[in-house]
């Protein structure tokens, strides 16, 4: 596994970042910075050592990701995509670069990635169909704080406890939807993704995938 973390309008306090997200990559760590944004991105190494590291760059996109897509080859193959690595990273950025949201439709595997795409001023965050790569964000309307684990973000933030939330997970075992511990922080939802324009960081999420449509399915021939 791999950590990401990233900001829009607040400087993140990199050492303490680094503390709470090394074990989830050793290999390598590097930051991403432009006005009012940063790309944190702690490596676990698997594919292609040499040739995906990161934050990735294609034309106007940079990408931090956590996850692997199991299929990448083959999602190649089919658009015919110009990669110069083996990493599924750089798939990612080149497919994102082609066919923008709807290149989640083509990946099989467990991901959380996000692009800033530098030509429309913007932040793309996406999470695979099931859920099994998290992704957190706090957001209040002027900054954004966004991390693979809930301590990264309130390692940098001075956070309240929001109440109403951890009462319904005393009473329930858990949170519900997208809710969290902490007011202003939410859980990007499994099959989901959200844009962010950095000139107003208000998050916009949509849902990609949803697992309805199979309860209709019967039979083999429906699938």
């Amino acid at each position: 596994m791999c950590g990401i973390a990233g900001s829009v309008n607040h400087q993140l306090d990199i050492s303490k970042l680094t503390k709470c997200l090394y074990h989830r990559g050793p290999d390598e760590q590097t930051t991403y910075e432009q006005p009012g944004l940063q790309l944190h991105h702690h490596r676990l190494a698997i594919l292609d050592v040499a040739g995906g590291k990161q934050p990735m760059r294609y034309k106007h996109l940079t990408i931090i990701f956590n996850g692997e897509i199991y299929n990448h080859q083959d999602v190649r193959t089919k658009y015919n995509l110009a990669c110069t690595t083996n990493s599924d990273t750089e798939t990612i950025l080149h497919s994102y670069a082609r066919n923008g949201a709807a290149c989640l439709n083509d990946f099989d595997g467990m991901f959380a990635f996000v692009i800033y795409d530098e030509r429309e001023n913007e932040l793309f965050l996406a999470r695979d169909r099931a859920g099994k790569k998290p992704i957190y964000y706090y957001a209040d309307g002027k900054k954004l704080v966004f991390a693979s684990e809930l301590n990264a973000i309130s390692g940098q933030l001075n956070l309240e406890i929001d109440t109403d939330n951890l009462h319904q997970y005393l009473r329930m075992g858990y949170f519900y939807k997208s809710a969290t511990p902490y007011k202003n922080v939410h859980e990007l939802p499994a099959g989901s993704f959200a844009r962010i324009p950095l000139a107003n960081p208000i998050v916009h999420v949509e849902k990609w995938w949803d697992i309805h449509p199979f309860y209709e399915k019967t039979g083999e021939q429906d699938f």
